[in-house]
């Protein structure tokens, strides 16, 4: 916050407009080795994957395809109409003249 003098100045507090913050510069830093380190290893670990998937290790070929295929969307709403089996509709229509509507 601009404290007074700057205030009846009529100059504004706070980092100057276009100037990074020091921690900003530093992150970006570390992104950027993560990224060469990720880079100089991606090929020997795909390879490993790889080699544990054509073995048949089920979590393998799971994070394989989700890596390259993306993963599969996940259905939140059931829009299918529901068409219960004709037969199924009788048993259930049996049961309830034998149990429901006789003890009443």
């Amino acid at each position: 916050m601009a404290g007074i003098q700057s205030i009846q100045n009529g100059k504004r507090g706070g980092r100057p407009k276009g100037r990074v913050a020091k921690s900003t510069l530093e992150a970006n830093a570390i992104k950027t080795l993560y990224v060469d380190q990720a880079k100089l290893h991606a090929l020997p670990i795909l390879g490993a994957l790889v080699k544990k998937a054509k073995k048949g290790d089920v979590m393998a070929i799971k994070e394989f395809n989700d890596r390259v295929f993306g993963k599969a969307n996940q259905p939140f709403e059931d829009k299918t109409p529901h068409n219960p089996d004709k037969k199924a509709m009788e048993i259930a229509m049996l049961i309830v003249e034998k149990y429901i509507t006789k003890n009443k």
